[in-house]
């Protein structure tokens, strides 16, 4: 879908899909702001108490800006606006890992990527849980390539250990804030273990928060059980307030305890909110689902 807004001085498209750009005979400069699809959260293991980590949080799309004199591009340009990437499905097999997300794609405007998200063994954009007391599956991280070399890391809560201790010892990280850089999306929580004695709560997506630590979108809320127990959808864009932001992460779903199924990772917030863990089960029942990254999204602003 592409929309466009025109008055006097400048033309404002929006690219919620695939297109061709074509330049305004009056644009002087051009102006394009993207963000990357996030990526989906991966499913929690399915195991014995203690042994069932969740899945992690799927990173957050990263925010590309650039503004350059119109004689730089072309008469038309393609866009391609990243999709998000799907969670993990939930894991059916006793003693048995969860299954990754999958991570989401680039958005580019003519020659110009928005991002590249980096991945190796250990640092997946949302791995499935894995066998041990504390552990889940690690985080991914992304990374902004292009002007000035500039990088960033907006990196996802794993199934780990809470920063709570011992008290919430299956508990899932919480995603990160994007150390204050608004344009940025977050990752989504690390989802819960499971563990027969006691119920764990999902970790909450990432906030995106002003330089004050004033937050301006909240990531999604972590599942538990004896509440909902699965994790909160992050937060959309803001339509008002001046703040060109991109989305929040979704919450990771809490483990199972007793009697109950493994919670589902919250979806990412649109644009580019990286999808929740989901919950670590115990052999007999399904883990909870990773939930999935949010579509990426293109502005593109000429001015006359």
């Amino acid at each position: 879908m592409t929309n466009n807004s025109i008055n006097n001085s400048v033309k404002v498209t929006t690219y919620t899909a695939n297109d061709t750009w074509t330049k305004d005979s009056r644009t002087q400069m051009v102006s394009v702001y993207a963000w990357s699809g996030g990526s989906g959260g991966g499913s929690g293991r399915r195991g014995a108490s203690g042994a069932a980590g969740g899945g992690a949080g799927g990173a957050g799309g990263v925010f590309f800006y650039t503004s350059c004199p119109a004689s730089f591009f072309g008469n038309t340009e393609a866009v391609v606006v990243g999709a998000g990437g799907a969670g993990g499905a939930v894991q059916t097999v006793n003693d048995t890992n969860g299954n990754p997300g999958v991570a989401g794609t680039l958005s580019s405007f003519g020659d110009l990527i928005a991002c590249q998200q980096d991945v190796s063994a250990n640092d997946n954009f949302g791995a499935g849980g894995v066998n041990g007391v504390v552990l889940g599956g690690y985080s991914g991280t992304s990374f902004i390539q292009g002007i000035a070399g500039f990088s960033h890391n907006s990196e996802a809560g794993s199934g780990e250990t809470s920063d709570g201790g011992n008290a919430a010892i299956m508990g899932g990280r919480d995603g990160s804030d994007t150390n204050h850089i608004l344009c940025f999306a977050s990752g989504g929580g690390g989802g819960a273990g499971a563990d027969n004695g006691s119920a764990t709560t999902g970790g909450s997506g990432g906030d995106l928060t002003k330089f004050d630590d004033t937050v301006v979108v909240s990531g999604g809320a972590g599942g538990v059980e004896g509440g909902t127990i699965d994790g909160s959808n992050g937060s959309s864009q803001p339509s008002s307030g001046g703040i060109l932001i991109g989305g929040s992460g979704g919450g990771g779903g809490g483990g199972q305890s007793v009697g109950a199924v493994a919670g589902n990772g919250g979806n990412g917030g649109f644009p580019g909110g990286g999808g929740g863990g989901g919950g670590g089960s115990l052999n007999g029942t399904n883990s909870g689902k990773g939930g999935n990254g949010a579509n990426g999204l293109v502005i593109v602003v000429e001015h006359f």
